[in-house]
């Protein structure tokens, strides 16, 4: 079925392509344009179709929408009833006469403006008011009704007859809107069925659409598809013979011709081609001859040549190259005169010939071939193609030249320039060549490198001088200027300054050389020496800051030769140290050596002598011109060659007058600090007289009553052993409790250099607390302590502890003294951050004085009528001594709270030695 219905098609088109279009008659051009007109036209066909259907849909969707338009105008009015109503009932029942009568006007105008745009509706198609003429009069009836019912209203509403104005809107204005309802349900149904013919109208049109556009479409592409496919076997069958033709020509077949029919351009090409190709016949055969006479010469000229064809396969090769390789003409043709080409060379010339190949650009190279003897030499490779008219590469033409001698010749000169260059590279010292009457200047790489300027560029004097430092561009041309007038050598620095902002130092040597017709040219070098430079100024810079610091810090340096004792080298700050003037000249050891003081010269000369290979430090004194004693410590330390030689003794010495000063006026200070820690301890102790000897009779009392129990049982007729000894026991224990009391007292009041330990921080505070809670009972205030457990132990002295935490408790107690209420003090220890312990001190006081808590802690303050200001800052001195801290802080709602953290850990052994001193 299919293969019948396609035959007929066939037959149909062939029908059409030689009764309707004569194909043959007309030229391509007139065909095709024929062609595209009854495509276009049966286009324009379909789509005013489409357009048609298209423009009634758009007529029934248009009458929906006037329909839904007077549907709404109708419920407007109806909707304008009703807030008309509500509005009046709502003012009647405010009975607000004023307000009805200003409002029912803009309420009356609103209704009738609705009715107004209703009616004009109800006039427009597609609707049909004679279908019910009612519709029409009750809009009028409601409209004159309407203005004298609220012209009634409101004389009513002013008259003050509110019922009757209630029955008039009962009675009277809501049957208008019963009316209003109604017409605006016989609108409905009427706009309803208008609506479902209009539905009807357009599924019809949908229907007629869905059939009309696929056969129009099916229509216009039958046309399409019977004039394209007759349109092109016109064209294609006569290509498809001079195709034919072609193929036939690119054979060597001269004598086939193409059949030509018609008239059109294609039958003129088709004698074209038959005519060309018998052209071309005649032309071959005149080319072979050519050809053979141009092979003859080629064999007989003393040059390798070739020939390849325009895919790069050679096809000729003359005698003389066949003689050089020892081979035939079949073992080189095609891609076989690879084997000759040396292996390391092979890949690059392969590519260079077959990247010329596919450019068609001459192509220029060398390459090292093998020779009959198995020996390579260097060729010099030409190949340039030949081009027909149109410039279509016919075939490819190369040529070879001996050029080993060159070769090796390059070779050496360019060994020898990479030396050169690769010198100049390392030393960075680049040469360059000036012609002074030509102008002429060459450059070599590294000259390039370093002026930083491309190779492209030609080098001028202008160049030069433009990237020559501004402040030294002057002195740069001057210097040229005479050395190219006086015909002399030149040898000068100069800097440069680079694109980049950077800039160079340059040293620039010239010899001038002069031939036999007096021409100067001058050879020179250009030597980049900004790192030598740059490490000048750092080394000056350095020194400078050297010299700088051991100004400031008083230190000077030497150095001098072993065992001779003599002097090699002092520094500036040296000369000042040990009173000599820096501008005087390098003073003699034995003048140095009278400057010592008298006592010290023994046993500097004692140190100097034993000094051997051993680094040494000493103190001595020195006395200055005008008669000033220093205190000089020097540091030195042998330098030894790598044979194990000694070389010179270097070292430093410091001025640490300042310092042992300073080291004396802190241990009086300390002592001092010492002496007024004392005196508060005691001071404290004297007030705690009370407390104390309370503390200490209640185990005397205890030992008094346990003795007297004792004698008692002793004294029965029968002894009680056991009692007796129980009493004894508590004797025993209260005499030792006793005293520990007294010991502690005692140690308080002892004077004596601070003595670091390991110390129990619970054991300190419980210690005070037992010292102290007679003082506190004495004023009813309770003592409570929050002692973490296991903490570690700090290093520190116990006696200055407890003066710390006797001195916080009895601010404490005295803080609390006069108040009223709970009297409470709580004592806290437990672990802190960075392994330190943190103690506290907390009551219910007065608390910190307002504005000046930040005063406490400064000496001679306080707030104590009897107090001295100085045991919170002796306190804060011995915190620090110990490597903590001291502060104080306000309770809510009322005290204060004094801290202080102590290291668990001891600290540096300079560290330990500082706490100590403190």
């Amino acid at each position: 079925m299919g293969l019948h219905t396609a035959t007929r098609l066939n037959r149909w088109v062939k029908s059409a392509e030689a009764k309707t279009l004569h194909a043959g008659r007309l030229n391509i051009g007139p065909r095709l344009l024929l062609g595209f007109v009854f495509i276009i036209l049966s286009m324009l066909a379909a789509d005013a179709i489409i357009l048609w259907q298209f423009h009634v849909v758009r007529t029934q969707a248009g009458r929906l929408n006037d329909i839904d338009q007077k549907l709404v105008a109708v419920l407007r009015v109806h909707t304008s009833m009703l807030a008309l109503h509500d509005r009046l009932d709502e003012l009647a029942d405010a009975e607000d006469a004023d307000r009805l009568a200003m409002e029912a006007g803009p309420l009356r105008a609103a209704v009738l403006e609705d009715i107004r745009r209703a009616t004009s509706a109800l006039t427009l198609p597609p609707f049909n008011p004679r279908r019910d003429p009612t519709i029409r009069s009750t809009l009028n009836a409601i409209q004159s009704a309407l203005a004298w019912q609220l012209e009634a209203i409101t004389t009513l509403a002013t008259s003050g007859d509110w019922r009757a104005v209630h029955l008039r809107l009962a009675n009277q204005v809501r049957p208008l809107e019963s009316l209003t309802s109604a017409l605006v349900e016989k609108v409905d149904h009427e706009a309803g069925e208008q609506q479902a013919q209009t539905v009807l109208n357009i599924r019809r049109v949908q229907r007629l659409f869905f059939v009309a556009v696929p056969l129009t479409a099916v229509f216009t592409l039958l046309i399409a598809a019977t004039l394209g496919l007759a349109i092109i076997r016109s064209i294609t069958q006569p290509l498809a013979r001079l195709v034919e033709g072609s193929k036939a020509l690119a054979r060597g077949e001269f004598q086939h011709q193409v059949s030509v029919t018609g008239k059109d351009e294609l039958a003129h090409l088709g004698q074209v081609f038959n005519d060309t190709a018998r052209r071309l016949g005649d032309l071959y055969a005149a080319l072979q001859n050519s050809e053979d006479r141009l092979r003859l010469v080629i064999d007989t000229i003393p040059a390798h040549a070739w020939s390849a064809r325009p895919d790069g396969s050679v096809d000729f090769i003359n005698q003389r190259f066949l003689e050089f390789t020892g081979r035939s003409m079949d073992d080189l043709l095609g891609w076989g005169w690879g084997s000759f080409v040396h292996p390391e060379d092979l890949t690059r010339y392969v590519g260079e010939w077959q990247a010329a190949v596919a450019t068609g650009n001459p192509m220029e190279s060398e390459a090292r071939v093998r020779r009959m003897d198995n020996d390579y030499r260097w060729l010099l490779i030409r190949n340039v193609p030949l081009r027909d008219e149109r410039g279509n590469i016919v075939n490819w033409y190369g040529t070879a030249i001996d050029i080993e001698e060159r070769h090796r010749a390059e070779d050496a000169l360019r060994r020898s320039e990479a030396y050169l260059a690769e010198a100049q590279r390392l030393s960075k010292t680049g040469s360059f060549g000036w012609n002074v009457s030509t102008g002429e200047i060459r450059l070599s790489e590294e000259t390039y490198k370093i002026f930083e300027y491309d190779r492209a560029v030609k080098p001028t004097l202008e160049l030069v001088f433009q990237r020559s430092h501004p402040d030294d561009r002057d002195r740069v041309q001057q210097t040229i200027d005479r050395a190219a007038e006086a015909r002399a050598n030149f040898d000068f620095e100069h800097r440069l300054l680079m694109a980049d902002g950077s800039v160079k130092h340059v040293h620039v040597v010239a010899r001038a050389l002069s031939d036999e017709s007096g021409s100067v040219e001058f050879v020179g070098a250009v030597m980049d020496v900004t790192v030598a430079k740059q490490a000048e100024e750092t080394l000056r810079e350095s020194e400078a800051y050297l010299a700088e610091a051991q100004r400031l810090s008083h230190t000077g340096s030497w150095a001098g030769a072993p065992g001779t004792g003599k002097i090699r080298y002092w520094s500036e700050e040296c000369y000042r140290v040990l009173g000599f003037d820096p501008h005087g000249g390098q003073p003699r050891f034995e003048t140095f050596f009278q400057r010592i003081h008298p006592d010290d010269q023994a046993k500097f000369r004692e140190t100097a002598e034993t000094a051997a290979r051993d680094k040494v430090e000493f103190d001595y004194r020195i006395v200055h011109p005008g008669g000033e004693i220093r205190d000089i410590h020097t540091v030195g330390h042998p330098v030894f060659r790598p044979s194990g030689e000694l070389v010179e003794f270097v070292g430093t010495v410091i001025d640490v007058t300042e310092r042992k000063r300073a080291e004396e006026e802190r241990e009086r200070l300390r002592q001092v600090q010492a002496d007024l820690a004392h005196l508060s301890r005691v001071t404290t102790m004297g007030e705690l007289t009370a407390a104390l000897a309370h503390e200490v009779n209640q185990p005397i009392a205890a030992a008094v009553t346990d003795a007297k129990t004792c004698l008692r049982w002793l004294a029965r007729d029968q002894p009680d052993l056991e009692e007796a000894r129980e009493a004894a026991s508590r004797i025993v224990k209260d005499a030792i409790r006793a005293t520990e009391i007294i010991k502690r007292t005692r140690l308080l009041f002892k004077k004596g250099p601070p003595q670091r330990e390991l110390v129990d921080a619970n054991e300190v505070i419980r210690e005070i607390v037992v010292l102290l809670r007679g003082e506190a009972a004495g004023y009813s205030i309770s003592v409570r302590t929050e002692l973490a457990e296991d903490l570690p132990q700090v290093m520190g002295d116990r006696m200055q502890l407890q003066q710390v935490l006797m001195n916080l408790i009895m601010n404490s107690i005295d803080a609390m003294k006069d108040v009223d209420g709970t009297r409470e003090l709580t004592i806290n220890s437990q672990r802190g951050e960075n392994e330190h312990l943190v103690v506290s001190v907390s009551d219910t006081g007065v608390g910190l004085p307002p504005q000046r808590a930040d005063q406490i802690f400064n000496a001679f303050f306080t707030t104590k009528p009897h107090g001295t200001g100085m045991g919170l800052r002796i306190s804060r001195s011995i915190v620090e001594s110990h490597g903590g801290r001291l502060w104080a802080a306000d309770n809510s709602p009322r005290g204060a709270s004094f801290c202080f953290t102590l290291p668990t850990e001891p600290r540096h052994r300079n560290d330990t030695r500082r706490l100590n001193a403190a």
